[in-house]
Formats: structure tokens, C-alpha cells, sequence
């Protein structure tokens, strides 16, 4: 399990995790695909940007017995009686029906989004988009809510994997001013 935060101006990848991240950018949009797994706080509500590929899902099941695989009931919906989710990345077993192909939505960055949660589904088969959003809210440093939602979700009883980015946007006004330092 693990509860990791990104607050940076540059892309979030390996090293760039503990810088501010502001949106200063009229035009710059977000996409996010593969972790649901979503949420945006927008005007103070939990909006999900995207959802989660499960092999009971119609589209899913059909798409995943044309092309020659099964559904089936343990404990939950599996690909094959093993994997609970429809897409993914490298399960090389099941790759022929469980694809990594995302689907994409796009969100305008703006001064009304908030934060940003992506996690995976240890957290969201736990943890509704409101409550996840009302956990969040109050706490200001992205990690310590990253932290609190790993809680929630494994006091939940959580039995899957569960990671978790949280990412704060801070307007213009709330940034700090850079410190500089001029030498004679």
C-alpha cells in the first residue's frame, strides 16, 4: 500500500513530486487515464472524470467474450476467474482480454478545480467519490491526504492494492513568492 502526493509546476513523473503545481495556463487541459480513477473538486462537487473498467460492465463483457474470454463470479466479476478489472496493464496472461486501451475524458483546468485525486481501486471500492472529496477538502498538504484516504480505505476493510495521488492546485494569489537571494 502506498500514499504518495504530487505538488509540482512540471509534468508529474519519477522526481518532480514535492513542487507546487499551479494552473496558471488559460488553455491547459487535463487528461487522465488508466487510474480511476478520478476525482475533481469543481464548485464543491466530487466530479468523476473517469470510471471503472469491470468485467460486469456490459461493454466490457461483451468486448472481453468477443474476443474469446470469460466472466465469471468469484467473490466478485473476474476476467478468467482472476482479474477484477477489465483494463490493465500487463497481466500477459490475459492480455488478449484484459487491454490497456483507456478511455479518454478531458477537464479544463481552471481556477474552480481544487484538487485532484487519482487512485486506484483499493480506495474506490471503499470509498465513495463524496466521501473521498469530503475527506480531502479540509487538508491542506496533499500527502496528509493521501495518508488519511489509505487509512480510510484499509480501516474499510480494503483488500486490494491502494495508491493514491493527491494534487493540489493553488491559484495565483496563494503561491508563494520565490525566494531570492541577490550577493554584492
Amino acid at each position: 500500500m502506498r500514499a504518495t502526493t504530487a505538488k509540482s509546476n512540471q509534468p508529474v513523473s519519477r522526481g518532480h513530486m514535492n513542487k507546487k503545481l499551479s494552473y496558471g495556463f488559460t488553455n491547459l487541459h487535463l487528461n487522465v487515464q488508466f487510474l480511476r480513477p478520478t476525482k475533481i473538486l469543481k464548485s464543491n462537487l466530487a466530479i468523476a472524470v473517469s470510471r471503472d473498467h469491470k468485467p460486469d460492465q456490459t461493454d466490457e463483457r461483451q468486448r472481453i467474450e468477443d474476443a474469446g474470454g470469460f466472466v465469471m463470479w468469484a467473490g466478485t466479476w473476474r476476467v478468467g476467474g482472476v482479474l477484477a478489472v477489465s483494463r490493465a496493464f500487463g497481466d500477459r496472461l490475459l492480455k488478449q482480454y484484459v487491454v490497456a486501451d483507456p478511455e479518454i475524458q478531458e477537464e479544463k483546468v481552471d481556477d474552480t478545480l481544487e484538487f485532484l485525486i487519482l487512485a486506484s481501486d483499493g480506495l474506490w471500492d471503499v470509498v465513495t467519490n463524496e466521501e473521498a472529496v469530503s475527506m480531502t477538502k479540509p487538508i491542506q498538504e496533499p500527502e496528509e491526504a493521501a495518508k488519511r484516504l489509505l487509512q480510510e480505505a484499509y480501516q474499510r476493510g480494503s483488500a486490494d492494492n491502494i495508491t493514491i495521488v493527491v494534487v493540489r492546485f493553488l491559484t495565483n494569489e496563494e503561491e508563494q513568492p520565490s525566494n531570492s537571494t541577490t550577493s554584492t
